[in-house]
């Protein structure tokens, strides 16, 4: 099975239960996923092996915790198709499992309806519809208040609480910023304060393919004969950035700067921003110290245009339609 196997498909489980899978593969058999089912939105996680036989063996566990829910086990037909069986840890009576290949980089009208929820004057999280009710279900979770924040309500009540208090500490605020929402495409960045001895900054950069609800990574979108081609040329930029951050900012110690010069391109997350795909690093090295983590928190990333990143992509990948005129929402 080899890498250009990797994508997502659609089908159904014991012929009437609607799922989405998405597969990766990231070593010579080692082989990640993720699926959902369209009736209840919820992301299961899938780990697994190509078996000698060519079959794919697939645990499935909760997004959350490791524990084994059931096993997908996989052949591959010549058109792309995927058959097998699935099977609940209960080992009862295995399903079979009808899966075909969906292609993400053709144009979609998903009808996004965009709307906003705030909790406590305080959090707001988006409210994603589409015309697809499976895609709306899953996105209603992963935009759940909860999921972003980490906090249930009732945590996040007391940590509002606190903030009125003679010496206010706690979670400070959530909000949010649109980049894109065209193509079926949806980009945005969370932006979240907690108060302690100091102002804590976070951020979270999320992408969804509004077509299927899954987020997209870029290092999955890659065309798998173009992936160290793309690395070097988004080290060669982010490296841009670094020396002109060297030299405009001003006090970057001959220490830190070592640190910046050192750095291996690695994206964590991507933002979308009109034309441009900014792919954000991570920036890490031994002396670098907590005040300068804030700083350099979000800081440095490598920027394509959709048309510079087109020739790295995937032939299947939902970021091909950046490329294309905008579409209907």
């Amino acid at each position: 099975m080899p890498a250009e196997w990797s994508g997502t498909y659609e089908g159904t489980i014991g012929g009437r239960y609607a799922v989405r899978v998405q597969l990766r593969q990231e070593a010579d058999t080692l082989w990640r996923g993720q699926y959902y089912y369209l009736s209840q939105g919820k992301l299961l996680a899938l780990r697994g092996r190509r078996q000698p036989d060519g079959q794919l063996l697939l645990r499935e566990s909760g997004s959350a915790e490791a524990r084994l829910t059931g096993v997908f086990r996989l052949q591959l037909a010549a058109n792309g198709t995927l058959g097998g069986t699935w099977q609940d840890a209960g080992r009862r009576a295995p399903l079979p499992v009808q899966l075909r290949r969906s292609d993400g980089s053709q144009p979609r009208l998903c009808q996004l309806q965009l709307t906003e929820r705030t909790y406590f004057d305080e959090y707001a999280v988006p409210v994603v519809r589409v015309a697809d009710a499976g895609v709306t279900r899953r996105l209603r979770q992963r935009f759940a208040i909860e999921t972003v924040a980490e906090l249930s309500l009732a945590e996040l009540k007391e940590e509002h609480d606190n903030l009125g208090a003679d010496y206010p500490q706690g979670y400070h605020d959530l909000h949010y910023e649109v980049g894109y929402r065209d193509n079926c495409l949806l980009s945005l960045t969370f932006r979240s304060e907690s108060v302690g001895a100091n102002v804590n900054t976070t951020y979270e950069d999320v992408t969804v393919d509004l077509v299927t609800g899954f987020e997209l990574d870029i290092l999955g979108e890659i065309a798998p004969e173009r992936q160290q081609a793309f690395l070097t040329e988004g080290d060669r930029r982010l490296h841009q950035q670094i020396r002109g951050y060297i030299r405009d900012e001003g006090g970057v110690d001959a220490e830190s700067a070592a640190g910046l010069n050192a750095q291996v391109f690695a994206p964590e997350s991507m933002f979308i921003r009109g034309d441009t795909v900014q792919l954000h690093h991570n920036v890490e090295f031994e002396e670098l110290s907590n005040f300068e983590w804030k700083n350099y928190n979000h800081q440095f990333f490598a920027a394509f245009s959709a048309a510079e990143l087109l020739p790295y992509l995937r032939p299947d990948s939902p970021l091909r339609r950046l490329a294309r005129p905008t579409a209907r929402r």
